[in-house]
């Protein structure tokens, strides 16, 4: 009987540390940012305390860190240097609707850090960012819509080929805002 108490207090105590927390090693936690007048939303994986190679004890984020975007801008960073972190697993649901569980294996997210860990490859905001990371590591699956800002857009345009192109797309834009992106988000 004891035992029985012992286990549920323990239990109990878990789970109050992570809602008090909450988060869970592996979620994907995202702040909103601004450049150029445009939102958009910048991506980690909350790593908590679990110990890893080459991380510090205070950091409990991995994530592309770099303003450079130098392919070794893959690593650990602290949440509490990020404005309003918040939860952003979105593709939870998406692959629920699809019938596809999104069963999380620690040993995998960990192996998937150790790859990509100062080995980002060259960074491209529509094919290599950070929400392809976090959600690579996370998933397996390597995704980019930041949901909800004004640089959603962008990733739903087909591939823009120049940056001649991106400028004339830009203008337009600018010039008939009523076809832009709504920022009221």
């Amino acid at each position: 009987m004891k035992i029985l108490i012992l286990a549920a207090l323990i239990t109990l105590s878990v789970v109050i540390l992570t809602e008090v927390d909450g988060y869970n090693f592996g979620d994907i936690i995202s702040v909103n940012k601004q450049r150029c007048k445009i939102t958009y939303k910048h991506f980690a994986i909350y790593v908590g305390k679990e110990p890893m190679k080459d991380k510090d004890p205070e950091q409990d984020i991995f994530h592309r860190t770099g303003k450079k975007k130098s392919p070794k801008d893959c690593g650990f960073g602290k949440l509490s240097e990020l404005n309003n972190p918040v939860v952003d697993n979105y593709l939870d649901d998406i692959l629920k609707d699809e019938g596809k569980p999104a069963v999380l294996n620690t040993t995998l997210i960990k192996a998937r850090i150790e790859q990509w860990y100062n080995n980002c490859g060259d960074y491209a905001v529509r094919r290599n960012n950070c929400e392809h990371l976090a959600t690579h590591v996370r998933y397996g699956y390597n995704v980019s819509k930041q949901k909800g800002t004004c640089a959603e857009w962008l990733c739903n345009l087909n591939v823009i080929k120049s940056c001649e192109e991106f400028k004339i797309r830009m203008k337009a834009l600018n010039d008939n805002e009523e076809d832009g992106p709504s920022c009221n988000n």
